[in-house]
């Protein structure tokens, strides 16, 4: 039985030329697979690469002989993992690929807030009458306390970037690691002493809520909350709450609970927070990057029938990350 790898949404030539050169016959398509497809060649269809969208288990039952989920990213939170468990089908993803692409965005967005540039500029595009004022006065980040909640791959690089600009960090994860350029704390003195928090944990039921309406209230009036890993882990209502009670200085969010974001959600009012629809990792050398690695790794799979890079399936369900 021929072996066909069905490529959900796009994939670049990199990727597709390594999986051509592998003689791998390949189906690049929608989200929703066609039902012809199912129908013609469902039980020919041993791997899927899969962008970070939900998973239906209808569409399972119609893969009899799916061995492998390649997901092209890192979250694996949209995967019913518990089934893919029991039937043995193994996932990937490409963690660590995007850090360089995702620790930027994340940069960008504290010296966003931190030098009111979004309000700055829209005040310009109507006129400034006055220079000099209070309101685009804005703080450096030499000196002020950084916390990165998590310290994965990503919260590593924006550690090495936000040490070049002189600040002092803090980092609460859940096991110790060996810290390059700041210390390890636990939360709630990470909450209560820092200037600036940016999230970086995975999305599991330990995590949902994680940033609570009880600790965004330990958090100083004047902190700025970034949150690009996943929207599920921090109280959307207490954080609009706070920021419209002055509360927080500010919030940038890459990422929400609800994507793509209903554009009546009230935090989209507010001119102390930034928003932007989940591109902390869409950029064309990460997409590159990506999907050059998700082919290799099928690749090797079908030579030796292990992943590179598997995802702990048991640990996603349940394991502790903070």
């Amino acid at each position: 039985m021929e072996k066909i790898v069905y490529i959900v949404g796009s994939f670049t030539q990199v990727g597709l030329e390594y999986l051509k050169d592998h003689a791998i016959k390949t189906i690049v398509g929608p989200k929703k697979i066609p039902d012809e497809i199912l129908k013609t060649v469902g039980d020919q269809i041993t791997a899927l690469v899969y962008p970070d969208s939900n998973f239906s288990l209808e569409l399972l039952q119609q893969l009899p002989n799916l061995k492998i989920i390649l997901r092209c990213g890192v979250g694996v939170d949209n995967l019913p993992l518990k089934e893919l468990t029991k039937r043995g089908i193994q996932v990937t993803n490409t963690k660590g690929i995007n850090s360089d692409a995702v620790a930027e965005m994340t940069v960008g967005l504290i010296i966003m807030l931190s030098r009111k540039i979004l309000i700055a500029n829209a005040a310009s595009k109507i006129g400034v009458k006055k220079l000099y004022t209070d309101e685009f006065t804005g703080t450096e980040l030499r000196g002020k306390t950084i916390g990165l909640v998590g310290y994965g791959h990503i919260a590593q690089k924006v550690e090495y970037l936000l040490a070049a600009f002189g600040a002092d960090i803090l980092i609460a994860n859940h096991t110790p690691k060996e810290v390059k350029y700041g210390c390890q704390v636990d939360l709630e003195t990470l909450i209560e002493n820092s200037d600036i928090i940016s999230l970086h944990i995975p999305h599991t039921k330990e995590t949902e809520n994680l940033i609570s309406a009880q600790k965004i209230t330990k958090m100083s009036s004047n902190t700025i909350l970034i949150n690009t890993s996943r929207g599920a882990i921090l109280d959307e209502k207490a954080l609009y709450q706070a920021l419209v009670e002055k509360k927080l200085g500010g919030a940038a969010l890459d990422t929400v609970k609800n994507e793509p974001m209903n554009p009546n959600n009230p935090l989209l009012q507010l001119d102390n927070v930034i928003i932007t629809p989940h591109i902390g990792s869409q950029t064309y050398d990460t997409i590159e990057k990506t999907d050059l690695m998700v082919a290799k790794e099928f690749v090797h799979f079908l030579d030796t029938k292990q992943a590179i890079h598997p995802v702990n399936l048991l640990a996603e369900n349940g394991g502790k990350y903070l």
